[in-house]
């Protein structure tokens, strides 16, 4: 409670944060942050009354709440969680952020209470009014082309599907919706927008969708490699994996979270690792279309693997990092439309040859008939002249 953690028999319990952003990782545990905000009366500070805004830079929390010390040792609390709607809270944001007024010369204890049952990462910052909605214009920016490109994406190759009737198309929308639905989860960025439509989806059912976008993942590979028809064996062990992935979603619904989130972070490192090298292996048997899927997959495991660490606490919460696995799902969502794009080229391409093929030994075979010397004929099995 905030009379425990006020006293100063909790003084000792508090740790001090050397990091930007404050990573701890999946816990099932309800955290504690104390902050020491003073307004001091120099220079340029002149304004008696200063609007603040305290944000914590991690969206859709569970339980977060900000305690503000009033005399008498009373506290005002403010919350900015899902326990409220979006509209309902004071700043409308995916993040949760707090109103703060400041005297001058004033200092004050604030205390921000966190629980979350999934990733915890707090970037912890205080902004004007101002430096708020710049920030926000940036956000929104950088997200809404990084959902628009995906959006676009996906509906491109949904009309080519239903022009050419290629079922790789098909597994490949699926896994384009899949992880757009995946990283609007993990970011909180659309949430606000969804929720008005479809109603609040919570992050939690983040491990589902990415095992529908690994099921997704190995079908295409299937289709687009020809597994079945050039590597058996392979073929095989990728619809293992794609059980594997099933039960994944399967279990979701039946086990706790954390059992379900440990067991995902295992298998997804052991999926992705053999998963590429198949793909490598394909590659290197001189199938071409393996080469374009390869560089495409690296983006994703680069990304998955840094955001992977970063829940995981191996890897410290910066932007860069936090940035990488949206990058690496555009990155790989282009490759793979252009490596579609290029296989249709082929295809068109090969079957052009036949045709040539086809129409110069048909060439030949006129000219070799009409300017023979003796005349010749073509007689069938039981004596007819044909």
């Amino acid at each position: 409670t905030i009379d425990q953690v006020s006293s100063h028999e909790y003084d000792n319990r508090f740790t001090p944060n050397e990091s930007t952003i404050l990573n701890l990782g999946i816990s099932q545990s309800t955290y504690w942050v104390k902050l020491n905000l003073l307004y001091p009366s120099s220079y340029p500070n002149a304004d008696p009354r200063t609007q603040w805004l305290l944000e914590v830079g991690r969206s859709n929390l569970d339980i977060a709440e900000l305690f503000i010390p009033e005399e008498d040792g009373v506290y005002t609390i403010v919350s900015s969680d899902l326990r409220s709607k979006y509209e309902e809270k004071d700043v409308v944001h995916v993040n949760s952020v707090f109103p703060i007024t400041t005297l001058l010369d004033q200092e004050m204890l604030l205390y921000i209470k966190i629980k979350n049952d999934t990733s915890i990462y707090l970037p912890v910052m205080l902004w004007t009014p101002r430096g708020f909605l710049e920030k926000v214009l940036r956000e929104e920016f950088v997200y809404g082309l990084f959902l628009g490109a995906m959006v676009i994406l996906l509906t491109y190759n949904l009309f080519i599907y239903i022009s050419v009737r290629d079922v790789g198309y098909l597994y490949y929308v699926f896994y384009l919706g899949s992880i757009t639905v995946a990283e609007v989860l993990e970011s909180g960025h659309g949430m606000i927008h969804v929720s008005q439509t479809f109603g609040y989806l919570g992050r939690e059912n983040i491990l589902p969708i990415l095992s529908v976008s690994a099921i997704s993942t190995m079908l295409f590979a299937k289709n687009f490699m020809s597994t079945k028809e050039d590597y058996p064996r392979l073929d095989s062990v990728l619809n293992f994996l794609a059980v594997v992935s099933f039960m994944s979603a399967v279990l979701f619904f039946i086990s706790d979270y954390h059992v379900v989130a440990l067991w995902n972070r295992i298998y997804f490192t052991v999926f992705m690792s053999l998963f590429l090298w198949i793909i490598g292996y394909c590659w290197s048997q001189g199938n071409q279309n393996a080469k374009f899927l390869f560089f495409a997959w690296i983006c994703n495991v680069i990304g998955l693997t840094v955001f992977t660490g970063v829940t995981s606490k191996v890897i410290p919460a910066t932007a860069i990092t936090l940035s990488a696995l949206p990058l690496g799902i555009l990155a790989e969502a282009i490759l793979l439309s252009f490596a579609l794009s290029n296989r249709i080229k082929n295809e068109r391409a090969a079957a052009l040859l036949a045709d040539y093929d086809e129409m110069d030994s048909l060439f030949r075979y006129e000219s070799l008939f009409n300017n023979a010397r003796e005349g010749m004929y073509k007689m069938s099995l039981s004596g007819d002249i044909i």
